[in-house]
């Protein structure tokens, strides 16, 4: 694991602490990218635009992703027939047996 510029600022949340990087979005789409500290590879677990007009959130213990956005971005992405996707509410539960299209992951 490399180490990290302990200038770098960070996102603190329950459970995990993010590093804050800015990459442009093209990088990004490419899956791996390396950051202008120097890090690599990096495949990052929530990024967004700078309008933050919407936000990816990529669960690391599991097999999917949240996205958050306007519902005609939702509904854009609800429409594309080469995702797997489902809408989603606060309330639906997001553990280890709440797929319902591919099955429970267990936890390892």
């Amino acid at each position: 694991m490399q180490r990290v510029n302990k200038a770098v600022p960070r996102i603190q949340l329950p459970d995990r602490s993010y590093y804050l990087l800015n990459v442009p979005l093209n990088k990004i789409a490419k899956g791996v990218f390396t950051d202008k500290n120097g890090l690599e590879p990096l495949s990052p677990s929530l990024w967004w635009p700078d309008d933050r007009t919407w936000c990816v959130a990529t669960e690391i213990d599991f097999r999917w992703t949240y996205i958050g956005g306007s519902q005609a971005c939702i509904n854009e992405l609800l429409d594309h027939e080469q995702l797997e996707n489902l809408a989603t509410k606060p309330e639906h539960r997001g553990d280890y047996a709440s797929d319902v299209v591919n099955g429970p992951v267990y936890p390892y």
